[in-house]
């Protein structure tokens, strides 16, 4: 049994979240900012979740301008040793 597939829910739950928050921002702005302000943390749960998994530009691909637009950064946690 092959697990290559496991993130493809949250992949594809990213970009459901992506293009709602998209379409808000394009014309519900004012009247949805608690709603907005809520899209945004689960972005940025998910991005934090994939981005052990996916690389960055297959993240902004599936993101576009939502990246961007709100800073949902792709930082490299990497640390080196110490001497």
């Amino acid at each position: 049994m092959k697990h290559e597939n496991h993130f493809s829910r949250k992949r594809r739950n990213l970009a459901v979240l992506a293009k709602r928050l998209q379409y808000l921002i394009t014309y519900h702005k004012e009247e949805a900012a608690n709603q907005i302000d809520k899209l945004i943390f689960k972005i940025k749960r998910l991005v934090n979740e994939l981005t052990a998994v996916m690389t960055k530009p297959a993240l902004s691909k599936i993101l576009g301008a939502t990246a961007f637009i709100f800073g949902v950064s792709f930082a490299n946690q990497a640390s080196a040793q110490t001497f």
